[in-house]
């Protein structure tokens, strides 16, 4: 079994927008990610809505909650403290879980 963690924080700083780069907030943050080794991230709907105020509110400083997610990367959430995650053990007769905190 692998113990690289599925899900993980990944801090990060944008280059804020110019009169000579008016490249969109998602794409910014893509290509920032993808000049750091983080190719193939997946970005949802709905943190691509709130991704703007995020990045303005935080100064272009982001942190970043990225999972694994099939063949990549996706973006699960942006300025979370802490992450949390279950594990669940389905036994023959009995059903174990557990709450752990994933940083």
């Amino acid at each position: 079994m692998s113990r690289k963690p599925f899900v993980f924080f990944y801090e990060i700083d944008l280059t804020p927008p110019s009169v000579q780069d008016k490249t969109a907030d998602a794409d910014r943050l893509k290509n920032e990610l993808k000049q750091n080794g983080l190719d193939n991230v997946t970005i949802p709907l709905n943190l691509l809505r709130m991704l703007p105020e995020e990045i303005r509110r935080n100064d272009f400083r982001l942190r970043l909650v990225i999972g694994f997610y099939e063949d990549g990367l996706m973006l699960l959430d942006i300025g979370r403290d802490k992450i949390y995650g279950l594990a669940v053990d389905i036994g023959s007769t009995n059903m174990e879980c557990s709450l752990l905190d994933l940083d």
